[in-house]
């Protein structure tokens, strides 16, 4: 099936268009979670472009409704940056000019990136970005060949891909395999239509980006969204999976209270991935840990925990800034604990190919 129809089927369900809440493309743990992971890894680079040139010019390959811009644009005076988007689909594209129609510094084309840079957009810009799996739609090749004219541009600057992680939990029945028929049925009337998506490990990164070019060096490799996935609350590639980014969705939303023990996972191992079980269940076992005490915090935890997350947490109980708040748990606890996980995985990840995303910031002749 064309990659095309499942995208318009989103599109039509109404829940990929920018809207907050518990269900949807920006649900809160894309908001508070997903989004502002990229932003912390990618801001120290952003930052050595501005010191050195004072604005930023931005190329968004595989645009979407310009997200990158919104991502972006909290990271410095909006008025430094020249953001150029470009996608496939004309949907996409007439939706972002609809909404950035007033964004002077803004510009999006129809184009493909699947045989390399489109002749159109061949010109200098210091951020090459790419988001939420973007790079998974092009095989080795393509990608090599991507890249390679990207290493064209001049020196000094930076390129953040992002693909789906290979040993993601969410889809354990395929950990060794190099593609998946993807579904967005997360999405709610999105359409039973699936299209191919590369699963991508630090090692095939490495590959491709030494046949790509000499110009171009590995900064970082991190994962992104550990047990937080699109799908883990579809459970459809793994049966053992709950649904923990629901639970997640809700610390994050005002006046609802969480069932904590929705947050608890139970992890499965799988046979012959000794290094990934490994990482998966001390991770779990952090995770429930935190999740386990925050329960208990109005009271005591009886657990002695050593990690950064549990302490501040900790301080913001004993603290007296809640006391006046009717929906302190909901208003300000939650929200705190979903901030916490989230530090969490900053933390523990290991750049593995272990979650939802996996990602790459490289430079260019640095």
């Amino acid at each position: 099936m064309s990659v095309k129809k499942p995208y318009d089927e989103a599109i039509s369900s109404g829940y990929y268009k920018r809207r907050s809440g518990l269900i949807g493309k920006y649900d809160g743990v894309r908001t508070f979670w997903e989004d502002e992971i990229i932003r912390i890894f990618v801001r120290p680079y952003i930052e050595r472009i501005e010191r050195k040139k004072g604005r930023i010019k931005v190329l968004d390959i595989g645009c979407g409704y310009g997200d990158g811009y919104e991502l972006l644009v909290n990271l410095f005076d909006n008025d430094k940056m020249e953001y150029k988007g470009f996608d496939i689909n004309e949907n996409f594209v007439e939706e972002a000019r609809r909404i950035y129609k007033d964004k002077k510094n803004t510009s999006f084309e129809v184009a493909d990136f699947s045989s390399g840079l489109p002749s159109l957009l061949k010109e200098d810009y210091d951020l090459y970005f790419t988001s939420y799996g973007t790079l998974s739609h092009n095989d080795d090749e393509q990608n090599i060949l991507l890249l390679g004219d990207i290493a064209d541009c001049s020196d000094g600057c930076f390129v953040l891909c992002d693909w789906l992680g290979a040993y993601s939990y969410e889809w354990q029945s395929l950990w060794g395999e190099e593609w998946m028929d993807y579904r967005i049925s997360y999405l709610p009337g999105s359409g039973g239509g699936s299209f191919p998506l590369r699963l991508m490990t630090p090692e095939n990164i490495l590959k491709m980006v030494r046949e790509a070019s000499s110009r171009l060096k590995i900064e970082k490799i991190f994962d992104r969204s550990v047990f937080v996935g699109r799908h883990i609350d579809t459970a459809e590639y793994n049966r053992h999976c709950k649904p923990v980014r629901s639970a997640v969705n809700s610390l994050f939303e005002p006046g609802v209270r969480t069932n904590f023990e929705n947050l608890l996972i139970d992890y499965h191992p799988r046979e012959g991935f000794s290094e990934l079980n490994s990482f998966f269940e001390d991770f779990s076992a952090h995770w429930n840990s935190l999740v386990a005490c925050t329960m208990d915090l109005e009271e005591d935890c009886n657990a002695e925990i050593g990690f950064p997350e549990m302490k501040k947490l900790e301080k913001m109980v004993e603290s007296d800034m809640w006391m006046d708040n009717s929906n302190h748990r909901e208003n300000v606890i939650e929200p705190q604990l979903g901030y916490a996980l989230r530090n969490l995985e900053m933390r523990m990840q290991r750049g593995m190919g272990a979650a939802h995303g996996l990602l790459a910031i490289l430079s260019i002749g640095q």
